[in-house]
């Protein structure tokens, strides 16, 4: 895609579109990438996607799409994770640089604390 063409880009910010697939690798080209914002957009996913790559990354927000399973690591740098709205099920925490989770209104069965996430300060699991 010719937004991989933008290597200084920090943020991205694409909500409400009709973006229904993300491939985690052609993202991680981005390494200046700060913000990402895909909210409201048909992505199917199951899991998050592993933007490990994207080393810079500290804001996503992906509330409003398909995602299911929430497993923390995948998305290891980020400071600020919205995952509300979602159809999440399972969610695992992990320790690391993550400060705040929304992720509220979702079909939450389990939340695994695999590690204490000692930097977070907010968490919002609201029905």
């Amino acid at each position: 895609p010719s937004i991989l063409r933008l290597p200084l880009l920090k943020a991205l910010l694409m909500a409400g579109n009709m973006i229904s697939e993300l491939n985690a690798q052609d993202m991680s080209l981005l390494k200046n990438l700060e913000h990402l914002d895909l909210r409201l957009n048909p992505i199917e996913m199951g899991s998050l996607p592993p933007l490990s790559g994207i080393r810079n990354l500290s804001k996503c927000n992906l509330s409003h799409t398909h995602l299911t399973t929430a497993d923390l690591k995948q998305v290891p740098m980020v400071t600020t994770l919205n995952i509300s709205c979602c159809q999440v099920e399972e969610l695992d925490l992990y320790n690391g640089p993550l400060k705040t989770l929304f992720a509220r209104e979702n079909c939450l069965t389990e939340v695994k604390i695999i590690s204490v996430p000692a930097s977070l300060t907010t968490l919002d699991l609201a029905k």
